[in-house]
């Protein structure tokens, strides 16, 4: 099951994801954590959220970008993660067990992973991993074909020079197989991502780029998932329901829209 939620910054979306996990039934909960520390304000909001899950029993996994090259073990013997390449552990076991057996990941945040993929440099000793023409990618949300052109017929970030736009094109594809690589494995898989596009304001062209590269990537996994939760002030309005009324957790949803 795979469960997006969304919020504005402080906004109480990271601790509803950690509740997403907390009460998944899987002996293995990952929190995969992608943000980059470049300063102060970067490491007190990562002491902050180290805080807000200790003592949870998650097995924390510090990932920056390439989230495809995440191996997690499922299945009742166990399993391994596999941070330097994108090769199967040996030892796992063949095949995908049953979801109850499978383990609960928290990919937080898929903001920080968007802006580490279009602008961050390569994780030394991890190979770069090109997607070939034709590579078989799940489209819920349309891709990018080219130079300003989508497959869903919007413009690309138009102005932006073929340079930038094929790093953003680049940045989609690499996110969208480690989603579904991730989804394969798990159980639950809650993907926590930021809401930035309503202040209206006037970017350089790298931050526009950024911006429309999380909101292509919001709307696909938004049509991929399950469920969809927006979380404002703290209160979750629920977007999308999942299967057969249920939540995360197994428990019934109850009817909370946004006011119209």
């Amino acid at each position: 099951m795979l469960y997006l939620v969304i919020g504005g910054s402080g906004s109480g979306k990271s601790a509803y994801g950690e509740a997403l996990l907390s009460r998944a039934e899987a002996k293995e909960k990952f929190y995969i954590a992608t943000m980059e520390v470049f300063g102060r304000e970067d490491r007190q909001r990562v002491e902050r959220h180290r805080q807000m899950r200790a003592g949870k029993g998650f097995i924390t996994i510090e990932r920056a970008r390439k989230i495809e090259g995440i191996w997690l073990g499922g299945g009742p013997s166990g399993g391994a993660v596999c941070l330097k390449g994108t090769q199967q552990p040996s030892g796992r076991d063949e095949g995908i067990g049953p979801e109850r057996e499978r383990p609960a990941a928290l990919l937080e945040s898929l903001s920080d992973l968007a802006a580490n993929e279009l602008f961050g440099e390569s994780d030394e000793g991890l190979p770069e991993k090109g997607l070939p023409d034709g590579d078989d990618v799940e489209d819920a949300g349309g891709a990018w074909t080219g130079p300003g052109h989508r497959s869903d017929g919007l413009e690309g970030p138009g102005g932006l020079g073929e340079g930038l736009e094929g790093q953003a094109a680049a940045a989609f594809r690499r996110i969208q197989k480690g989603i579904l690589h991730l989804r394969e494995q798990c159980g639950l898989l809650v993907v926590v991502t930021d809401a930035v596009f309503s202040d209206g304001t006037l970017y350089p062209p790298e931050t526009e780029a950024y911006i429309r590269l999380l909101g292509r990537l919001n709307a696909w996994t938004a049509g991929l998932a399950d469920q969809v939760t927006e979380v404002v002030c703290g209160i979750p309005l629920q977007l999308k329901a999942g299967r057969a009324g249920q939540r995360a957790d197994g428990t019934a949803l109850a009817d909370r829209r946004p006011m119209a």
